[in-house]
């Protein structure tokens, strides 16, 4: 990001795809008997704004971290922001 952010690398030449695991699905093909349960795959590709920034985030793709790192920097920082603040 920060090649991004300085112009060093071209926006266009990056590309963010994000994979994420789908729900159970049944698979009939060569007429499995039983039919056979798998799991599948999506990929997104993200798109970054001219800011940098993502505007298609993943829901609740990093939350944990985002909120932990918030509550680092508020110990370190003696700050609260009041979000998540009964998250423990």
């Amino acid at each position: 990001m920060r090649g991004l952010l300085s112009e060093e690398i071209p926006q266009a030449s990056v590309h963010i795809y994000f994979s994420e695991l789908t729900d159970t699905a049944r698979c009939e093909v060569l007429d499995a008997v039983p039919p056979v349960e798998f799991y599948g795959s999506t990929i997104s590709l993200l798109t970054i704004n001219e800011s940098v920034r993502i505007v298609n985030w993943p829901a609740d793709f990093l939350d944990e971290d985002m909120r932990e790192s918030q509550r680092l920097l508020d110990i370190m920082y003696g700050k609260s922001t009041g979000a998540n603040d009964n998250d423990e």
